[in-house]
């Protein structure tokens, strides 16, 4: 017979199991197609232009003029990438690196806080698209996971409805991060309902 420490254990291992298959899939994503119009090439150039920025933070903690610099560096990236092409978005998520997605993901959690306080939806929206954007290219899905949980409770709390929230956020992002934001969604709202 099993102890309930070994039970915990072989639970955590197919946890992690599953974990790493979010980061295998997305490994082997490809952008969607080939960029063959020159107005795709300067659109996407433009997108590369404003993620640009992302990569260059240091690792010293930012001041608050830096911070706020650079939210605005992420909120203009999110705009952008939402009327984007789904080609576009596809080789711009392949061309971020760990730094700009570590950024993306600093800033989507700064949207959940703001969001709460301010009771507006729309910075929720604003830390969904960061997450499409960033993928996993940060390395760690464990904090992807910590951001979207905190992105839920602030669409919750601002009166939103958290599952059409990541459902569009889903539909803007690679196929990795689109099954994510489903099984985050399904996980939550199994929650919810026990």
């Amino acid at each position: 017979m099993r102890s309930g420490r070994a039970n915990a254990s072989d639970e955590t291992t197919a946890a992690l199991k599953d974990l790493r298959e979010y980061h295998r899939s997305e490994a082997a994503e490809r952008p969607a197609e080939p960029l063959t119009i020159e107005e795709d090439r300067a659109e996407l150039n433009s997108l590369v232009d404003l993620a640009g920025p992302l990569s260059a933070v240091s690792n010293v903690p930012p001041d608050r003029e830096d911070l706020i610099v650079q939210n605005l560096h992420c909120q203009r990236l999110c705009a952008a990438y939402r009327t984007a092409t789904p080609a576009i978005r596809s080789h711009l998520r392949k061309l971020l690196d760990a730094k700009a997605s570590w950024t993306l993901i600093a800033f989507s959690r700064q949207c959940a806080v703001l969001a709460q306080r301010a009771r507006n939806p729309a910075l929720v929206d604003s830390g969904l698209l960061a997450h499409a954007i960033a993928g996993l290219a940060h390395g760690d899905i464990r904090d992807t996971l910590i951001a979207l949980d905190e992105l839920w409770k602030a669409c919750v709390v601002t009166g939103g409805n958290p599952a059409a929230a990541f459902e569009v956020a889903a539909g803007l992002a690679g196929p990795t991060m689109a099954t994510l934001f489903h099984d985050v969604a399904a996980n939550r709202q199994g929650v919810m309902e026990t």
